[in-house]
């Protein structure tokens, strides 16, 4: 499958399709952004807009930013992102005047206020290795996106460090409430196969709580 280029914008995208050429295969066409990734269902196409700090702002001051997140955003075939190098932000004082905590208002408004995804890139390479690697994403020829870990676990050198830790997992459960469980229950299979009934007997384990905890204990993620 194929990552088109805008035809318009070719020549300043030259690092990067220099890059990406050797790896995908690439065709040109008009284009509302930057780049058109395509995708095999039920995944759908990623159009990318790629823009240096500069070029952002630079879009900001004439008015074209908006017109460019507004015309790809018409393009309903596809979702949208920008891709934004940062190797040129330390430029910006020194250079174009201006505040950083105004660059990254313009870059709060598009997250927030227009819902745009923006991918943080460092340098040309850096983009074209995130074309690359999205695009075989997009066709289903990697293992998907990585599952990186919702807590940080701390050094577990005893039984009951280890016993608690898995029992804080609970929602609205802290070090204190997940010693009185296992003091009450005796080990972290019997927490877990309490009833929420079971639950409430714990001092500080509520209706709320209690019910929070069956639930996700019970539930079937979706």
């Amino acid at each position: 499958m194929t990552i088109w280029i805008d035809t318009r914008e070719a020549a300043k995208h030259a690092d990067v399709l220099a890059l990406i050429s050797e790896q995908v295969e690439t065709e040109m066409r008009e284009l509302p952004a930057d780049f058109l990734i395509s995708a095999s269902s039920p995944n759908r196409p990623l159009l990318v807009e790629r823009k240096t700090v500069n070029n952002l702002l630079l879009d900001f001051s004439t008015g074209h930013l908006w017109t460019q997140i507004r015309n790809a955003l018409r393009y309903e075939e596809a979702d949208y992102c920008i891709v934004l190098e940062t190797r040129d932000y330390w430029s910006v004082n020194r250079f174009r005047n201006w505040e950083k905590g105004r660059v990254m208002r313009i870059v709060e408004s598009i997250i927030f206020d227009w819902k745009i995804r923006i991918i943080p890139s460092y340098t040309p390479e850096w983009t074209a290795e995130w074309l690359v690697y999205k695009h075989r994403e997009l066709q289903g020829t990697t293992e998907g996106p990585r599952a990186f870990p919702l807590r940080i676990r701390p050094p577990l050198d005893t039984l009951r460090d280890k016993q608690r830790y898995l029992i804080e997992g609970l929602p609205g459960i802290s070090a204190v409430l997940a010693e009185r469980l296992l003091e009450h229950f005796g080990s972290p299979r019997a927490v877990f196969q309490a009833s929420e009934e079971a639950l409430k007997k714990v001092p500080g384990i509520g209706e709320k709580r209690a019910r929070e905890i069956t639930k996700v204990l019970d539930g079937k993620p979706t």
